[in-house]
């Protein structure tokens, strides 16, 4: 049963933001990152690979609506979550996930209220923003985990977990909504799917209902299943391949992972013998890979995966955190002319780990390097413990394919103390960092740097004058009926380019903006739009919206406006009409910590016909 905690005198009212930091991500790939890292991460030691089956399906609304039960819908709906989306439907959609060659959730339950042996299970359900993962694993945060609410327009999972350590087979469930009133009292935000005494349940017959109505494989095999009610509407089965495949391919092409998706039109299967052409089938558009030639990019992995030579760089790298010619010894003409004629060639680049009081551990990571000619810009990869970290690369117009791994534990450990919580990112600012290693920030901008630099020392520009260097960029069309020759002598007359002359003035306030016209001499009445976000990572912030965010309506952000009429601020926009050339309008009390995007235009007027 659904077990919800009155909030009590002295306790304060919180409602969970995690999922702000998982914000870069789509449900999707929030997910799928998420589930398959901890999978990664749980492999034991007599398994050689993992397994992970995604479930895309539908299930009778009416068993949901028991299962979850009366007092469940009570507390949602005092949220504001509507139930009618699947109370009594003949079918509903759930995802379920489940991962096989894992320890499952191991450790103490919670029974014990001061667990000494606080691991998996106790973490994952009992532990918000703490984690117990360290060395080659990936999580740091213990926020991942919020994903899973994330991803349900219920807000709520269930979890089932067959333990290796003693065979049990457990089943929870967690709600994480908002504090709420009900029926005069104040609750939580999180609730908890467990027994009387807030245990987890072991009765048979129950986990048995539950493995039947949505279709789980688990049986006795060691192993966690996770089960999303009513998930959102982008995760199919198409955005769960490609999320998989982009996120997961090293994984997945060395034999340590294999995926399967099954929804109501049949089943995939992502192994390392059919991956690339798995990724071939899969429409890219929209996303990062849209203008890659998969089938390339995949060659190149599999070569760098194939390949046992590499150039050894000398300790002096490790102690001076520095790669020039004299790393290379004798070899840097060879690797440079392998290089240039598009080789692959690969690096093994030691490092010294020097966290705090343990003193100073040897490790090492690998590049792999290839140039291609046909490539507008680079393609870098960043590999560490199986999961793709997307934005630790930079942008660059070379021509270069890369592919940096981190697989030893201490290099593994450090990086992974340097993540931000979607493991997306290396930030040397990440709460903790610096205080834990020595050489913290050396050491980090070294490794980001690594790829960057062994491509400026192979990639020489040639010595001769290059007089067509940037034809591609700079360049004008010649009319086909005039020769060349005739045309090269003629001087171009190159009309100016006419600015759009700017209508408003922004200026930027701590906590908000202001609008003035940008000319008093501006012809008015004139109408104008004004569209505020928060910034995002990745994406375009408009369309990232939430009024969660903020909303101009609630009265929360103030407006102050003069030599103006409002005639509507709602949600993220306002609209105006300027009367008066001493104009301002100044919106203010938006969240100091986050960066505000603002794009105004003017519109014109309708004409009456």
């Amino acid at each position: 049963m659904w077990k919800f905690t009155e909030l009590r005198q002295g306790e304060p009212e919180r409602d969970p933001h995690e999922a702000e930091f998982f914000r870069l991500t789509n449900a999707t790939e929030a997910i799928v990152r998420e589930f398959i890292q901890n999978s990664l991460d749980a492999k034991r030691r007599d398994s050689n690979k993992v397994r992970v089956r995604f479930i895309l399906r539908e299930v009778d609304g009416r068993i949901l609506d028991t299962l979850l039960g009366e007092e469940f819908k009570k507390h949602i709906r005092a949220c504001g979550i509507r139930d009618d989306e699947y109370n009594n439907r003949n079918s509903v959609p759930y995802m379920a996930i489940e991962d096989f060659g894992t320890t499952g959730l191991d450790g103490q339950t919670g029974e014990d209220l001061r667990p000494t042996n606080r691991q998996n299970f106790y973490n994952f359900w009992w532990c918000e923003g703490k984690s117990s993962k360290k060395g080659q694993e990936a999580g740091r945060w213990g926020l991942g985990k919020t994903t899973f609410h994330m991803a349900s327009n219920l807000r709520a999972f269930w979890g089932l977990t067959v333990r290796h350590d003693d065979g049990r087979k457990l089943l929870m469930g967690k709600a994480l909504l908002k504090c709420h009133r009900l029926n005069d009292r104040t609750y939580h935000y999180y609730a908890y799917y467990v027994d009387d005494r807030f245990r987890p349940i072991e009765d048979a017959e129950r986990i048995s209902k539950i493995t039947r109505t949505f279709r789980l494989s688990r049986g006795n095999e060691p192993g966690f299943s996770l089960i999303i009610p009513m998930p959102h509407g982008e995760i199919d089965r198409s955005s769960v391949v490609r999320s998989a495949i982009y996120h997961y391919f090293y994984a997945i092409m060395t034999g340590q992972l294999e995926i399967e998706i099954e929804d109501e039109d049949g089943t995939v299967q992502l192994q390392s013998d059919n991956l690339i052409q798995c990724a071939e089938e899969e429409d890219w558009e929209g996303t990062d890979w849209k203008h890659t030639n998969v089938r390339v990019f995949l060659n190149f992995i599999q070569k760098c995966i194939a390949t046992n030579e590499w150039v050894e760089l000398p300790e002096s790298c490790a102690e001076s955190l520095v790669i020039d010619e004299s790393s290379f010894g004798d070899s840097i003409n060879q690797s440079r002319e392998d290089f240039q004629s598009g080789e692959l060639v690969a690096f093994r680049v030691p490092v010294y780990v020097e966290k705090v009081g343990r003193g100073r551990e040897r490790s090492f990571f690998y590049v792999y390097l290839q140039r291609d000619g046909t490539l507008k810009k680079s393609q870098e990869y960043y590999v560490r413990s199986g999961i793709t970290v997307v934005d630790a690369s930079t942008p660059k117009s070379r021509p270069v394919r890369a592919l940096f791994i981190a697989q030893d534990s201490a290099i593994n450990a450090f990086l992974g103390d340097c993540e931000t919580p979607a493991h997306t990112q290396w930030n040397d600012k990440t709460e903790g960092f610096k205080e834990k290693y020595s050489n913290a920030v050396p050491l980090l901008r070294f490794i980001k740097k690594s790829v960057e630099n062994l491509v400026n020392l192979l990639d020489l520009p040639p010595k001769e004058r290059q007089k067509d260097f940037l034809k591609d960029i700079f360049y004008i069309i010649r009319p086909v009926d005039v020769p060349e020759e005739e045309e090269s002598a003629k001087e171009t007359d190159i009309p100016p380019i006419e600015r759009r002359p700017t209508v408003f003035r922004i200026t930027r306030l701590e906590d908000g903006v202001r609008l003035n016209l940008a000319r008093r001499e501006k012809e008015l009445p004139a109408k104008g739009v004004l569209k505020l976000a928060y910034d995002v990572r990745r994406g375009n912030p408009f369309k990232q919206y939430e009024p969660s965010d903020f909303d101009l309506s609630t009265g929360a952000i103030r407006i102050a406006n003069s030599g103006c009429s409002i005639s509507s601020a709602t949600r993220n926009i306002v609209e105006f009409e300027v009367t008066n050339s001493d104009f301002s309008l100044e919106i203010r009390g938006f969240d100091t910590k986050r960066d505000l995007v603002v794009h105004v235009r003017e519109v014109a007027y309708e004409t009456q016909s």
